[in-house]
Protein backbone atom coordinates (compact mmCIF):
# COMPACT_ATOMS: atom_id res chain seq x y z
CA UNK A 1 0.00 0.00 0.00
CA UNK A 2 2.80 2.42 0.92
CA UNK A 3 4.67 1.58 -2.30
CA UNK A 4 1.51 2.23 -4.32
CA UNK A 5 1.05 5.61 -2.63
CA UNK A 6 4.69 6.44 -3.29
CA UNK A 7 4.13 6.06 -7.03
CA UNK A 8 0.66 7.59 -7.10
CA UNK A 9 -0.10 10.12 -9.81
CA UNK A 10 -0.05 13.01 -7.35
CA UNK A 11 3.36 12.03 -5.96
CA UNK A 12 4.83 11.50 -9.43
CA UNK A 13 3.65 14.91 -10.59
CA UNK A 14 4.94 16.62 -7.47
CA UNK A 15 8.27 14.82 -7.79
CA UNK A 16 8.74 16.18 -11.33
CA UNK A 17 7.92 19.67 -10.05
CA UNK A 18 10.30 19.30 -7.12
CA UNK A 19 13.22 18.48 -9.39
CA UNK A 20 12.88 21.57 -11.62
CA UNK A 21 15.54 23.69 -9.81
CA UNK A 22 17.90 20.70 -9.75
CA UNK A 23 17.33 20.29 -13.50
CA UNK A 24 18.34 23.93 -13.98
CA UNK A 25 21.66 23.17 -12.31
CA UNK A 26 22.31 20.00 -14.34
CA UNK A 27 21.50 21.64 -17.67
CA UNK A 28 18.95 22.31 -20.41
CA UNK A 29 18.77 18.72 -21.62
CA UNK A 30 17.63 17.47 -18.22
CA UNK A 31 15.32 20.46 -17.77
CA UNK A 32 13.70 19.74 -21.13
CA UNK A 33 13.22 16.08 -20.19
CA UNK A 34 11.80 17.16 -16.85
CA UNK A 35 9.07 19.39 -18.27
CA UNK A 36 8.24 16.96 -21.08
CA UNK A 37 7.80 14.09 -18.61
CA UNK A 38 5.73 16.36 -16.35
CA UNK A 39 3.49 17.26 -19.29
CA UNK A 40 3.13 13.64 -20.47
CA UNK A 41 2.37 12.28 -16.98
CA UNK A 42 -0.23 14.98 -16.37
CA UNK A 43 -1.88 14.40 -19.76
CA UNK A 44 -1.90 10.64 -19.17
CA UNK A 45 -3.56 10.90 -15.76
CA UNK A 46 -5.96 13.80 -16.34
CA UNK A 47 -6.39 13.79 -20.14
CA UNK A 48 -9.05 16.21 -21.35
CA UNK A 49 -9.77 17.59 -17.88
CA UNK A 50 -6.75 19.84 -18.22
CA UNK A 51 -8.40 21.72 -21.09
CA UNK A 52 -12.03 21.35 -19.99
CA UNK A 53 -12.41 24.71 -18.24
CA UNK A 54 -13.86 27.61 -20.15
CA UNK A 55 -11.09 29.74 -21.59
CA UNK A 56 -10.60 33.12 -19.96
CA UNK A 57 -9.67 36.22 -21.97
CA UNK A 58 -6.12 35.82 -20.68
CA UNK A 59 -6.02 32.19 -21.84
CA UNK A 60 -7.13 33.33 -25.28
CA UNK A 61 -4.38 35.95 -25.47
CA UNK A 62 -1.74 33.38 -24.44
CA UNK A 63 -3.05 30.93 -27.06
CA UNK A 64 -3.01 33.75 -29.62
CA UNK A 65 0.63 34.50 -28.79
CA UNK A 66 1.71 30.88 -29.30
CA UNK A 67 -0.40 30.50 -32.44
CA UNK A 68 1.17 33.67 -33.81
CA UNK A 69 4.69 32.40 -32.97
CA UNK A 70 3.98 29.15 -34.83
CA UNK A 71 2.38 30.74 -37.91
CA UNK A 72 5.08 33.39 -37.92
CA UNK A 73 7.65 30.58 -37.87
CA UNK A 74 5.98 28.84 -40.81
CA UNK A 75 5.95 32.07 -42.83
CA UNK A 76 9.55 33.07 -42.08
CA UNK A 77 10.91 29.56 -42.48
CA UNK A 78 9.40 28.87 -45.90
CA UNK A 79 9.10 32.37 -47.38
CA UNK A 80 11.60 34.60 -45.58
CA UNK A 81 14.44 32.34 -44.41
CA UNK A 82 17.84 34.11 -44.43
CA UNK A 83 20.36 32.63 -46.84
CA UNK A 84 22.81 31.85 -44.04
CA UNK A 85 20.25 30.09 -41.80
CA UNK A 86 20.08 26.37 -41.14
CA UNK A 87 17.37 24.57 -43.08
CA UNK A 88 13.95 24.63 -41.34
CA UNK A 89 15.46 25.88 -38.05
CA UNK A 90 12.78 28.56 -37.56
CA UNK A 91 9.91 26.13 -38.21
CA UNK A 92 11.36 23.46 -35.90
CA UNK A 93 12.00 25.92 -33.05
CA UNK A 94 8.55 27.50 -33.47
CA UNK A 95 6.83 24.12 -33.38
CA UNK A 96 8.63 22.86 -30.29
CA UNK A 97 8.07 26.16 -28.50
CA UNK A 98 4.40 25.11 -28.30
CA UNK A 99 5.35 22.82 -25.41
CA UNK A 100 5.36 25.86 -23.14
CA UNK A 101 1.72 26.54 -23.99
CA UNK A 102 0.87 23.00 -22.87
CA UNK A 103 3.04 23.48 -19.77
CA UNK A 104 1.06 26.62 -18.89
CA UNK A 105 -2.30 24.82 -19.06
CA UNK A 106 -0.97 21.76 -17.22
CA UNK A 107 0.45 23.78 -14.33
CA UNK A 108 -2.63 26.00 -14.10
CA UNK A 109 -4.86 22.93 -13.92
CA UNK A 110 -2.69 21.28 -11.25
CA UNK A 111 -2.80 24.46 -9.15
CA UNK A 112 -6.54 25.04 -9.50
CA UNK A 113 -7.28 21.41 -8.62
CA UNK A 114 -5.00 21.62 -5.56
CA UNK A 115 -2.84 18.75 -6.84
CA UNK A 116 0.47 20.54 -6.28
CA UNK A 117 1.86 20.32 -2.77
CA UNK A 118 2.96 23.93 -2.38
CA UNK A 119 4.52 23.37 1.03
CA UNK A 120 6.86 20.67 -0.31
CA UNK A 121 7.66 22.79 -3.37
CA UNK A 122 8.60 25.80 -1.25
CA UNK A 123 10.67 23.79 1.23
CA UNK A 124 12.62 21.78 -1.34
CA UNK A 125 13.30 24.80 -3.57
CA UNK A 126 14.54 26.53 -0.42
CA UNK A 127 17.13 23.82 0.19
CA UNK A 128 18.41 24.12 -3.38
CA UNK A 129 18.77 27.92 -3.15
CA UNK A 130 20.58 27.67 0.18
CA UNK A 131 22.89 25.03 -1.27
CA UNK A 132 23.79 27.17 -4.32
CA UNK A 133 24.47 30.22 -2.11
CA UNK A 134 26.73 28.25 0.25
CA UNK A 135 28.51 26.63 -2.69
CA UNK A 136 29.32 30.08 -4.13
CA UNK A 137 30.72 31.25 -0.78
CA UNK A 138 32.89 28.12 -0.58
CA UNK A 139 34.09 28.66 -4.15
CA UNK A 140 35.06 32.27 -3.41
CA UNK A 141 37.07 31.61 -0.25
CA UNK A 142 38.58 28.20 -1.11
CA UNK A 143 39.02 28.65 -4.85
CA UNK A 144 36.77 25.78 -5.94
CA UNK A 145 33.28 24.60 -5.05
CA UNK A 146 31.91 21.31 -3.69
CA UNK A 147 31.99 19.74 -7.17
CA UNK A 148 35.53 20.93 -7.88
CA UNK A 149 34.62 23.80 -10.22
CA UNK A 150 37.32 26.43 -9.93
CA UNK A 151 36.68 30.11 -9.22
CA UNK A 152 37.29 32.73 -11.90
CA UNK A 153 38.61 36.24 -11.34
CA UNK A 154 35.34 38.17 -11.15
CA UNK A 155 32.36 35.88 -11.82
CA UNK A 156 31.60 32.66 -9.98
CA UNK A 157 29.38 29.88 -11.26
CA UNK A 158 29.13 27.56 -8.26
CA UNK A 159 27.50 24.24 -9.23
CA UNK A 160 26.63 25.52 -12.72
CA UNK A 161 30.16 24.87 -13.99
CA UNK A 162 30.85 26.76 -17.22
CA UNK A 163 27.52 28.64 -17.13
CA UNK A 164 27.79 31.81 -15.07
CA UNK A 165 24.13 32.04 -14.13
CA UNK A 166 24.22 31.24 -10.41
CA UNK A 167 23.20 34.79 -9.45
CA UNK A 168 20.21 34.70 -11.78
CA UNK A 169 19.18 31.34 -10.32
CA UNK A 170 19.29 32.64 -6.73
CA UNK A 171 17.44 35.83 -7.66
CA UNK A 172 14.67 33.85 -9.31
CA UNK A 173 14.25 31.22 -6.61
CA UNK A 174 15.13 33.02 -3.38
CA UNK A 175 11.47 33.84 -2.68
CA UNK A 176 10.98 30.18 -1.80
CA UNK A 177 13.19 30.06 1.32
CA UNK A 178 11.99 33.54 2.33
CA UNK A 179 8.31 32.69 2.10
CA UNK A 180 8.79 29.18 3.44
CA UNK A 181 9.71 30.84 6.72
CA UNK A 182 6.76 33.24 6.55
CA UNK A 183 4.09 30.80 5.31
CA UNK A 184 5.01 27.30 6.42
CA UNK A 185 7.39 27.55 9.36
CA UNK A 186 6.01 30.71 11.01
CA UNK A 187 8.13 30.80 14.18
CA UNK A 188 6.02 31.93 17.12
CA UNK A 189 8.68 34.25 18.51
CA UNK A 190 9.36 37.42 16.52
CA UNK A 191 13.06 37.17 17.33
CA UNK A 192 13.31 33.73 15.71
CA UNK A 193 11.26 34.90 12.71
CA UNK A 194 13.40 37.99 12.15
CA UNK A 195 16.65 36.06 12.61
CA UNK A 196 15.55 33.37 10.13
CA UNK A 197 14.52 35.94 7.51
CA UNK A 198 17.73 37.89 8.10
CA UNK A 199 19.88 34.79 7.54
CA UNK A 200 18.04 33.77 4.35
CA UNK A 201 18.13 37.22 2.76
CA UNK A 202 21.78 37.73 3.75
CA UNK A 203 22.85 34.34 2.40
CA UNK A 204 21.02 34.94 -0.89
CA UNK A 205 22.39 38.48 -1.21
CA UNK A 206 25.99 37.39 -0.64
CA UNK A 207 25.52 34.49 -3.08
CA UNK A 208 24.27 36.82 -5.82
CA UNK A 209 27.01 39.34 -5.07
CA UNK A 210 29.76 36.71 -5.35
CA UNK A 211 28.30 35.34 -8.59
CA UNK A 212 29.16 38.61 -10.29
CA UNK A 213 25.77 38.66 -12.05
CA UNK A 214 25.07 42.37 -11.80
CA UNK A 215 21.53 42.54 -13.20
CA UNK A 216 20.21 39.77 -10.88
CA UNK A 217 21.73 41.73 -8.01
CA UNK A 218 19.80 44.87 -9.02
CA UNK A 219 16.58 42.87 -9.49
CA UNK A 220 17.13 41.21 -6.10
CA UNK A 221 17.37 44.68 -4.54
CA UNK A 222 14.16 45.69 -6.32
CA UNK A 223 12.37 42.63 -4.95
CA UNK A 224 13.51 43.46 -1.42
CA UNK A 225 12.04 46.94 -1.86
CA UNK A 226 8.68 45.41 -2.83
CA UNK A 227 8.78 43.14 0.20
CA UNK A 228 9.73 46.01 2.50
CA UNK A 229 6.73 48.11 1.48
CA UNK A 230 4.12 45.34 1.27
CA UNK A 231 5.30 42.65 3.69
CA UNK A 232 5.72 43.91 7.23
CA UNK A 233 7.08 40.51 8.31
CA UNK A 234 10.41 41.27 6.62
CA UNK A 235 10.95 44.93 7.55
CA UNK A 236 12.93 44.46 10.76
CA UNK A 237 15.05 41.73 9.22
CA UNK A 238 15.69 43.88 6.13
CA UNK A 239 17.17 46.67 8.21
CA UNK A 240 19.66 44.22 9.74
CA UNK A 241 20.37 42.74 6.31
CA UNK A 242 21.15 46.12 4.77
CA UNK A 243 23.65 46.83 7.53
CA UNK A 244 25.38 43.44 7.17
CA UNK A 245 25.31 43.56 3.40
CA UNK A 246 26.80 47.06 3.27
CA UNK A 247 29.81 45.86 5.26
CA UNK A 248 30.06 42.68 3.16
CA UNK A 249 29.88 44.64 -0.09
CA UNK A 250 32.64 47.02 1.03
CA UNK A 251 34.76 44.07 2.15
CA UNK A 252 34.53 42.30 -1.21
CA UNK A 253 35.12 45.53 -3.14
CA UNK A 254 38.30 46.31 -1.22
CA UNK A 255 39.64 42.75 -1.14
CA UNK A 256 39.32 41.95 -4.85
CA UNK A 257 40.38 44.40 -7.60
CA UNK A 258 38.58 42.52 -10.38
CA UNK A 259 35.46 42.28 -8.27
CA UNK A 260 35.53 46.04 -7.63
CA UNK A 261 36.01 46.93 -11.29
CA UNK A 262 33.21 44.57 -12.30
CA UNK A 263 30.58 46.19 -10.07
CA UNK A 264 31.70 49.78 -10.59
CA UNK A 265 31.36 49.06 -14.30
CA UNK A 266 27.57 48.99 -13.85
CA UNK A 267 27.51 52.76 -13.40
CA UNK A 268 29.76 53.30 -16.41
CA UNK A 269 27.67 51.08 -18.69
CA UNK A 270 24.39 52.62 -17.47
CA UNK A 271 25.74 56.05 -18.35
CA UNK A 272 26.70 54.85 -21.85
CA UNK A 273 23.24 53.38 -22.42
CA UNK A 274 21.65 56.64 -21.27
CA UNK A 275 23.82 58.61 -23.70
CA UNK A 276 23.00 56.13 -26.46
CA UNK A 277 19.26 56.66 -26.00
CA UNK A 278 19.68 60.45 -26.08
CA UNK A 279 21.81 60.29 -29.22
CA UNK A 280 19.47 57.76 -30.85
CA UNK A 281 16.45 60.00 -30.34
CA UNK A 282 18.31 63.07 -31.63
CA UNK A 283 19.78 61.16 -34.59
CA UNK A 284 23.36 62.15 -33.81
CA UNK A 285 26.48 60.05 -34.39
CA UNK A 286 27.34 57.34 -31.85
CA UNK A 287 30.78 56.30 -33.07
CA UNK A 288 32.41 57.06 -29.72
CA UNK A 289 30.18 54.76 -27.66
CA UNK A 290 32.37 51.71 -27.14
CA UNK A 291 30.01 49.45 -25.19
CA UNK A 292 29.02 45.83 -25.77
CA UNK A 293 25.64 46.50 -24.14
CA UNK A 294 24.92 49.45 -26.41
CA UNK A 295 25.99 47.40 -29.43
CA UNK A 296 23.53 44.67 -28.45
CA UNK A 297 20.68 47.17 -28.14
CA UNK A 298 21.55 48.74 -31.50
CA UNK A 299 21.84 45.28 -33.05
CA UNK A 300 18.33 44.48 -31.84
CA UNK A 301 16.94 47.72 -33.27
CA UNK A 302 18.66 47.29 -36.64
CA UNK A 303 17.60 43.63 -36.89
CA UNK A 304 13.98 44.60 -36.18
CA UNK A 305 14.15 47.21 -38.94
CA UNK A 306 14.88 44.42 -41.42
CA UNK A 307 11.40 42.90 -40.79
CA UNK A 308 9.34 45.50 -38.93
CA UNK A 309 5.83 44.03 -39.04
CA UNK A 310 6.31 40.28 -38.62
CA UNK A 311 9.94 39.98 -37.54
CA UNK A 312 12.23 37.22 -38.71
CA UNK A 313 10.84 34.33 -36.63
CA UNK A 314 12.17 32.89 -33.39
CA UNK A 315 15.84 31.85 -33.39
CA UNK A 316 16.39 34.02 -36.48
CA UNK A 317 18.13 36.96 -34.79
CA UNK A 318 21.68 35.74 -35.36
CA UNK A 319 21.08 35.15 -39.08
CA UNK A 320 19.13 38.34 -39.81
CA UNK A 321 21.57 40.45 -37.81
CA UNK A 322 24.48 39.21 -39.91
CA UNK A 323 22.58 40.22 -43.06
CA UNK A 324 22.38 43.91 -42.05
CA UNK A 325 23.92 46.29 -44.55
CA UNK A 326 27.19 47.62 -43.01
CA UNK A 327 26.17 51.13 -44.07
CA UNK A 328 23.50 51.05 -41.35
CA UNK A 329 26.00 50.43 -38.59
CA UNK A 330 26.14 53.48 -36.35
CA UNK A 331 28.37 52.17 -33.57
CA UNK A 332 32.08 51.80 -33.24
CA UNK A 333 32.98 48.28 -34.34
CA UNK A 334 29.65 47.55 -36.04
CA UNK A 335 26.95 45.32 -34.57
CA UNK A 336 27.06 42.43 -32.13
CA UNK A 337 25.25 39.54 -33.81
CA UNK A 338 25.06 37.19 -30.86
CA UNK A 339 22.28 34.61 -30.60
CA UNK A 340 19.92 37.24 -29.13
CA UNK A 341 19.98 40.96 -28.17
CA UNK A 342 19.92 40.28 -24.40
CA UNK A 343 16.52 41.85 -23.78
CA UNK A 344 13.13 40.12 -23.94
CA UNK A 345 11.39 43.02 -25.67
CA UNK A 346 14.10 43.67 -28.24
CA UNK A 347 14.21 39.98 -29.04
CA UNK A 348 10.41 39.78 -29.25
CA UNK A 349 10.17 42.69 -31.70
CA UNK A 350 13.15 41.50 -33.78
CA UNK A 351 11.80 37.94 -33.94
CA UNK A 352 8.04 38.52 -34.01
CA UNK A 353 7.76 42.09 -35.28
CA UNK A 354 5.55 44.89 -34.01
CA UNK A 355 2.50 42.63 -34.17
CA UNK A 356 4.08 39.92 -32.03
CA UNK A 357 5.42 42.43 -29.52
CA UNK A 358 1.94 43.94 -29.19
CA UNK A 359 0.40 40.54 -28.35
CA UNK A 360 3.23 39.89 -25.86
CA UNK A 361 2.62 43.26 -24.17
CA UNK A 362 -1.14 42.68 -23.99
CA UNK A 363 -0.48 39.33 -22.30
CA UNK A 364 1.80 40.95 -19.72
CA UNK A 365 -0.68 43.78 -19.05
CA UNK A 366 -3.57 41.34 -18.57
CA UNK A 367 -1.60 39.11 -16.19
CA UNK A 368 -0.59 42.05 -13.99
CA UNK A 369 -4.06 43.62 -14.10
CA UNK A 370 -5.96 40.40 -13.38
CA UNK A 371 -3.65 39.18 -10.61
CA UNK A 372 -3.23 42.57 -8.94
CA UNK A 373 -6.99 43.16 -8.98
CA UNK A 374 -7.61 39.76 -7.37
CA UNK A 375 -4.78 40.28 -4.88
CA UNK A 376 -6.10 43.60 -3.57
CA UNK A 377 -9.65 42.25 -3.36
CA UNK A 378 -8.71 39.35 -1.04
CA UNK A 379 -8.79 39.65 2.73
CA UNK A 380 -5.43 40.28 4.38
CA UNK A 381 -5.56 37.03 6.33
CA UNK A 382 -6.11 34.87 3.23
CA UNK A 383 -3.46 32.22 2.57
CA UNK A 384 -3.98 32.58 -1.19
CA UNK A 385 -3.34 36.32 -1.01
CA UNK A 386 0.02 35.61 0.61
CA UNK A 387 0.87 33.02 -2.05
CA UNK A 388 -0.07 35.21 -5.01
CA UNK A 389 2.17 38.06 -3.88
CA UNK A 390 5.64 36.47 -4.28
CA UNK A 391 4.75 35.07 -7.70
CA UNK A 392 3.40 38.44 -8.83
CA UNK A 393 6.63 40.14 -7.71
CA UNK A 394 8.69 37.45 -9.48
CA UNK A 395 6.69 37.93 -12.66
CA UNK A 396 7.21 41.69 -12.54
CA UNK A 397 10.98 41.36 -12.11
CA UNK A 398 11.16 38.68 -14.82
CA UNK A 399 9.53 40.95 -17.42
CA UNK A 400 11.16 44.18 -16.18
CA UNK A 401 11.84 46.04 -19.46
CA UNK A 402 15.23 47.56 -18.59
CA UNK A 403 17.03 44.39 -17.58
CA UNK A 404 19.50 42.41 -19.65
CA UNK A 405 18.32 38.86 -20.20
CA UNK A 406 19.03 35.58 -21.84
CA UNK A 407 16.93 34.61 -24.83
CA UNK A 408 13.16 34.61 -24.43
CA UNK A 409 13.02 31.48 -26.56
CA UNK A 410 15.50 29.23 -24.73
CA UNK A 411 14.41 26.34 -22.53
CA UNK A 412 15.59 27.87 -19.24
CA UNK A 413 14.00 31.28 -19.63
CA UNK A 414 10.78 30.09 -21.29
CA UNK A 415 10.28 27.40 -18.62
CA UNK A 416 10.70 29.87 -15.80
CA UNK A 417 8.54 32.57 -17.41
CA UNK A 418 5.57 30.29 -18.05
CA UNK A 419 6.10 28.51 -14.73
CA UNK A 420 5.66 31.87 -12.99
CA UNK A 421 2.76 32.88 -15.25
CA UNK A 422 0.97 29.58 -14.59
CA UNK A 423 1.40 29.88 -10.82
CA UNK A 424 0.34 33.53 -10.77
CA UNK A 425 -2.74 32.96 -12.93
CA UNK A 426 -3.54 29.56 -11.40
CA UNK A 427 -3.56 30.87 -7.82
CA UNK A 428 -5.65 33.85 -8.89
CA UNK A 429 -8.23 31.64 -10.59
CA UNK A 430 -8.11 29.14 -7.72
CA UNK A 431 -9.17 31.90 -5.35
CA UNK A 432 -11.94 33.09 -7.69
CA UNK A 433 -13.18 29.51 -8.08
CA UNK A 434 -13.23 28.99 -4.31
CA UNK A 435 -15.11 32.24 -3.77
CA UNK A 436 -17.75 31.25 -6.32
CA UNK A 437 -18.29 27.93 -4.50
CA UNK A 438 -18.64 29.68 -1.15
CA UNK A 439 -21.27 32.02 -2.56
Amino acid sequence: MELRNLFSKVNLINFMLLTIPVSYIIGNLVLNLNIIILILISLFFYKGKIFSDKLTNLDKIIIMLFLYIFLNGVYNNFFNLPDNAKENIIFVKSFFYLRFLVLYFVLKFLIKEDIINLEKIFKFYSLVVIFVSIDLIIQYFIGFDIFGFEATSRRLSGPFGDEQIAGSFIQRFFIFPLFTIIFFLSPKKNLVLNLSIFLIISLSAIGILLSGNRMPFLLFSMMLAFFFFFKKEVRNALVLTIILFSFSFLYFLNSNINFKAHYIGVVVEANKISNYLKLKISGKSMLHLKSSYVKEIESGVLTWQENKIFGGGIKSFHYNCRSINPEKWTLYGGVNCNQHPHNYYLEAVASLGILGLLIFLIMIFMIILTSAKEYFSIKKTSRIKNLIYPFLVLFFTEIFPLKTTGSLFTTGNATFLFFIIAFTVGLTEYNSKRDSYEQ
